[in-house]
């Protein structure tokens, strides 16, 4: 997905990066620059985007993302596993939210998520803190 079609307000944020390739259950995006095929995480409560040494959507997918390291702390596994027990599985495009979101005094507590529209939540979340 384009970046600019998607999530337009954050391709400040994403620079070259312009191709949506994913996004983690907690609402941080995966990008590829679509002409270097370099991959990046944009991480959208403390907006920031960290270019990685990988170069490719498959190594990212095969490789990244199973290491032990980015399930603790980019994906958070241990912790999507109680917020998903207690709020069940998501649907197409929906992601867990914290609400209220941190920058605006909420603890990112497992009890403090809900479910919602990545889509939304991009919007909603980049606006309250003037990105783009």
């Amino acid at each position: 997905m384009n970046v600019g079609q998607t999530m337009n307000r954050w391709s400040v944020v994403a620079n070259d990066f312009d191709e949506l390739v994913g996004y983690t259950h907690l609402g941080d995006i995966f990008l590829c620059n679509s002409k270097t095929k370099q991959m990046a995480i944009l991480f959208t409560i403390s907006p920031e985007l960290v270019p990685l040494a990988i170069n490719s959507v498959l190594e990212f997918e095969c490789s990244f993302l199973s290491n032990p390291e980015a399930k603790r702390t980019i994906l958070q596994e241990e912790k999507l596993r109680k917020i998903e027990a207690r709020l069940g599985g998501l649907g197409d495009e929906e992601i867990y939210i914290p609400v209220p979101f941190p920058f605006m005094g909420g603890d990112r507590s497992v009890e403090s998520y809900k479910i919602g529209n990545v889509f939304t939540y991009l919007e909603l979340v980049g606006g309250l803190q003037d990105v783009g």
